[in-house]
């Protein structure tokens, strides 16, 4: 995995373009895709995490 600054721009570019993703592809890639794809992850909510934020934004229309 390489290590990419935040916001290089530039760099996350070559990065893309040296595994085979072209420009038009990159720009289309959501952020959670390009963390996959260079192996940033994160680890999921536990239950508690998960409703507090149920809680914060609740978006219940009923």
């Amino acid at each position: 995995m390489r290590v990419i600054q935040q916001n290089s721009w530039a760099q996350m570019m070559r990065y893309a373009l040296s595994i085979g993703i072209s420009p038009r592809v990159f720009w289309q890639l959501s952020v959670l895709e390009w963390k996959m794809l260079v192996g940033e992850t994160h680890p999921a909510l536990n239950a508690r995490e998960f409703e507090k934020l149920l809680k914060e934004f609740d978006n219940d229309t009923r």
